[in-house]
């Protein structure tokens, strides 16, 4: 259309004119042509800050989305059909579903700005960070040099060159390298599990492991014996965490009080020599590494520290059934999102906004979800609750900062802010993946238990329970937390669990909504036909549900509807009906199991009447032509 001479517009134009010579297809193409502006002009917006914002996460997302509205946009003729034929087509015709691809799906994006580039977290990401992080940890404390010595006989290595490349420190790397989801899966777990330490107000330092967090780590892994005590441990973390004047420069993020992930390194080297080499058991330090690291380490970390994020999001996210709940709720999500991703601001000035980013190390990101903002997002829908006065809530603190730390997916092609800032924070679409492992952790409702009870969905069946009946609400926490135990959800169907995570996902979605909904105003709480309380979250909604929660104010979990609900004996229906509904389709597949048996039994029996048959017939054969040849 841009490349379009004005003669072969205009014959275009009045090929149209004829082809739209009734009112209502005129009207059709007024309506296309007024969506056409309406999304092309957005989409220039968005394009045009982009292009003086390249860098923003959120602008390119959006952009994104607003020309997905362009593409999708279609010219639909009116079709006048009569009585007759409207029936048939309703019949016969079926509407064409349109095929379900990942590439189309509402992940979509992450593979086209998530840190990876791919909708799942690379080898080459992984490497990419692993060779950043190796690159100042061997340059750190001499670490290189320190391999060689321990390595080599004292009398041959003072000949060596200090400064030179040598072959085992390389062998060493790469031996890290065989094991690195470990060693950043033990690092992470040990920095989240003792995270008590802030990096800023309200931001607990997941990404770093703390002096508490390290001795527990050599404890767990029981590398402390007669030959080597505490001090010996003690020691090498005093020298890796001291300041090294070659690196201090370019490693400007790292933390005086604890390890970074290259430290974290340093110290498995270290660690590995004093176990093996220091005490004559394996003079190859690469060896001892490779023994460490699969003796020592692997066997005594916890399932946690091992959880693969890749399974989780093939086996949970990346599927047809949740990605259409999500992309339902997709607007309320991103109000959600958007709105969290800037909660640690809400009390600050424009000026004092402007002074954080320009001190020097600022890893804040408006834009994009911290750690500590995705916390707060959990304590204000109330599902983790830190009073001690009042019961605990459905998630513990721990689960919500691993449920961030999973759904990262995480790279670094360097130290510098940018890249430190995307591996510290949730994108969109990492947002998405945290509600689905959330949903995996909750108690939830069965449909069944939710049509006993007569609530239209899971949020407004929980909070009532929650207002009406708080012990018969715990005891559900209790009866009905999902009982798998691997964080990636590789036994999710080994423990009986019949929920599938899509509906999971919708009902965890509905909670967070309505709890969002009526808690928004003072008065939504009480009053269901409020403006506002249809469902669907709205960027003006959820700042005010953020602005009273950040405030204090409690939440409200009182639903009119249900007031009169009773919760036990409804579960115990829902309950009866599922053992009846069991017990009716095992006998059911007992029934087609022994006609099953029958057929096959009849088909054997077939087989042996036909071979008996075709025996017969040959022995008769052979007696027509005067029995067998001598």
């Amino acid at each position: 259309m841009l490349n379009m001479t004005a003669e072969n517009y205009v014959e275009l134009a009045f090929e149209a004119a004829g082809i739209l010579d009734d009112d209502d297809a005129l009207e059709a193409a007024a309506a296309y042509d007024r969506r056409h502006l309406a999304y092309t002009g957005a989409a220039r917006k968005h394009l045009v800050a982009l292009e003086g914002k390249p860098s923003s996460t959120r602008l390119a997302f959006s952009a994104t989305e607003v020309c997905r509205h362009v593409i999708r946009n279609r010219f639909v003729p009116p079709v006048q059909l009569t009585t007759v034929e409207a029936i048939a087509a309703k019949t016969k015709s079926r509407k064409k579903r349109v095929r379900w691809t990942l590439e189309a799906s509402i992940w979509s994006p992450r593979k086209v700005w998530g840190n990876s580039r791919d909708f799942l977290e690379t080898t080459e990401a992984m490497r990419a960070m692993f060779d950043v992080d190796w690159d100042v940890a061997v340059r750190s404390h001499e670490l290189a040099w320190y391999i060689v010595k321990c390595h080599n006989d004292p009398s041959t290595w003072r000949d060596l060159d200090r400064n030179g490349t040598h072959d085992e420190v390389d062998e060493v790397r790469e031996v890290l390298w065989q094991h690195h989801r470990m060693l950043y899966g033990a690092h992470e777990y040990y920095s989240t599990l003792y995270s008590e330490v802030e990096t800023t107000a309200g931001e607990p330092d997941v990404y770093n492991t703390s002096f508490k967090g390290f001795m527990a780590w050599v404890e767990k892994s029981r590398l402390i014996s007669k030959k080597n005590h505490h001090g010996e441990f003690e020691t090498i973390w005093a020298i890796v965490n001291a300041v090294d004047r070659i690196t201090a420069a370019e490693d400007q993020f790292n933390s005086k009080a604890s390890l970074n992930r290259q430290e974290f390194m340093q110290c498995l080297v270290r660690c590995a020599i004093a176990v093996y080499v220091k005490l004559g058991t394996i003079g190859d330090v690469s060896d001892a590494v490779g023994r460490f690291m699969l003796s020592d380490i692997l066997p005594n970390l916890p399932k946690r520290a091992l959880q693969n994020s890749n399974a989780f999001r093939k086996r949970f996210c990346y599927i047809e059934a949740t990605s259409r709940v999500l992309e339902r709720h997709a607007a309320s999500l991103t109000s959600l999102y958007h709105t969290y991703a800037d909660a640690s601001q809400l009390h600050m000035s424009k000026i004092e906004r402007a002074a954080a980013a320009a001190k020097p190390g600022c890893l804040n990101d408006e834009e994009q979800m911290s750690v500590g903002e995705w916390l707060t997002f959990c304590e204000h829908v109330g599902l983790v609750v830190n009073k001690p006065a009042q019961p605990p809530g459905q998630l513990s603190l721990l689960q919500a900062k691993l449920i961030f730390v999973w759904s990262r997916i995480r790279t670094a092609h360097d130290l510098t802010s940018s890249s430190e800032v995307k591996l510290r924070h949730l994108t969109p679409v990492d947002f998405l993946e945290a509600l689905v492992r959330l949903s995996m952790t909750l108690s939830l409702p069965t449909d069944m238990e939710l049509d006993e009870a007569g609530a239209k969905d899971a949020g407004e069946f929980l909070l009532a329970m929650q207002a009406s009946s708080p012990k018969g609400y715990q005891t559900f926490l209790s009866s009905h937390r999902p009982k798998h135990t691997d964080p990636d959800g590789s036994d999710y169907e080994d423990h009986g669990e019949v929920m599938p995570v899509w509906r999971r996902v919708e009902h965890t979605i509905h909670l967070i909504v309505r709890t969002v909904e009526h808690n928004m105003t003072a008065t939504a709480a009480s009053d269901l036909h409020e403006a506002g309380v249809d469902g669907e979250l709205e960027a003006s909604e959820t700042a005010k549900f953020l602005k009273r929660r950040s405030q204090g104010v409690e939440l409200s979990r009182y639903e009119a509807s249900l007031g009169n609900v009773n919760f036990g004996e409804a579960l115990e229906n829902a309950a009866n009906k599922s053992m009846l509904t069991i017990a009716a389709l095992k006998i059911q597949m007992m029934c087609r199991l022994r006609k099953a048996k029958r057929r096959i039994n009849e088909r054997k029996a077939d087989k042996l009447i036909a071979e008996a048959k075709q025996l017969a017939e040959a022995e008769q054969q052979l007696e027509c032509a005067g029995g067998p040849e001598p």
